[in-house]
């Protein structure tokens, strides 16, 4: 696949799927070759892969060289994330199926390419350590390693230099020296998310076949989540300003002025998430969908006769995702 940006990486052969679903909402623009060139291989790369292997379902001989990204990847400047390998627990979870795979992570998104079963999918191996794992979602009570780990990240933050007072060649050693510790927290972050997003589609597959599908949002949301109190004190903070006449003027007030709009321009239609939904059937893949959503199987190695249908100005970072469909974009196009 012919790079378009520095740091773009190489797809994966053995899972070839990646979807910008979900991470557009962190890495919103191009990534910078500094951010993924010194923490994409090395820590959530890698991180990602202690967490699949933890859980029992992968063993680390089944990704790319450390140092290759294939559970994230960067093309065309914009970060993705790997479908065809998330599919796989799907596979090797006793019980799971790729479609409460999907609908975990991808939720009633209309446009997800079918899977495509690949041989290497199937590891009764795994599937038994996968099947321990499921259990153990299921009989675990406590997790003190969170306590440990709120511990070990005040102690981190807490030993924190004052960065101003640092040298450029300091901060960089800072930022360096960091990378360890990131891989190890993405990692449990990673684990969590598919403990919980497996325990959910478990129950929604049980409140299905009880044919009660409601009932699934009604126990997940009855459990007490550390990490949803944001969200509760979000709500109670909108509702100081609600219930204050002073507030909400100042609120209408930027809404009618354009502030709003202003504030809120990466959630307007604008070229980055306007992108034409149609299917195209040109070689750089099939996408689908806006881009904050589409999917791409992405060629694996260079297209015979391809050219670049348009450049990046050096030193400027992409203006938005590459689509097949889109004039514009940077996306191999067949000569005709």
């Amino acid at each position: 696949m012919t790079k378009v940006w520095v740091c773009d990486d190489e797809p994966s052969e053995r899972f070839p799927i990646y979807t910008r679903g979900n991470v557009s909402e962190v890495f919103v623009e191009a990534v910078s070759p500094l951010t993924w060139s010194a923490y994409a291989p090395r820590s959530w790369e890698l991180g990602w892969r202690d967490a699949l292997c933890r859980m029992g379902a992968f063993t680390p001989d089944e990704f790319k060289p450390v140092g290759d990204c294939e559970v994230v990847g960067c093309f065309g400047g914009y970060v993705y994330l790997n479908v065809s390998l998330s599919r796989v627990l799907g596979v090797r979870i006793p019980e799971m199926s790729i479609e409460a795979i999907d609908r975990s992570f991808f939720g009633d998104y209309p446009d997800v390419p079918p899977y495509r079963p690949d041989p290497r999918d199937e590891n009764p191996e795994r599937a038994r350590a996968a099947g321990e794992w499921l259990r153990s979602l299921f009989t675990t009570t406590e997790l003190p390693e969170l306590a440990e780990d709120e511990a070990r990240l005040d102690r981190l933050t807490g030993s924190r230099p004052d960065l101003s007072r640092l040298s450029d060649a300091e901060l960089l050693a800072r930022f360096r020296e960091l990378r360890p510790e990131n891989r190890y927290f993405f990692a449990k972050h990673i684990y969590m998310t598919y403990c919980s997003n497996v325990v959910a589609a478990v129950v929604a597959q049980i409140t299905a076949a009880a044919q009660a599908p409601e009932m699934a949002a009604k126990v997940t949301t009855a459990l007490d989540i550390p990490s949803a109190r944001q969200s509760f004190e979000m709500w109670e903070l909108s509702r100081v300003v609600a219930r204050s006449a002073v507030l909400m003027r100042e609120f209408d007030a930027a809404a009618s002025t354009g502030c709003w709009n202003a504030c809120w321009t990466p959630l307007r239609p604008t070229r980055r998430n306007s992108l034409p939904t149609g299917r195209s059937s040109s070689i750089g893949g099939d996408f689908s969908g806006p881009v904050s959503g589409s999917f791409v199987r992405l060629p694996t190695r260079p297209i015979p006769g391809s050219r670049c249908v348009c450049s990046t100005a050096p030193g400027r970072l992409p203006t938005r995702p590459h689509h097949a469909s889109d004039p514009q974009c940077c996306a191999p196009s067949e000569t005709r």
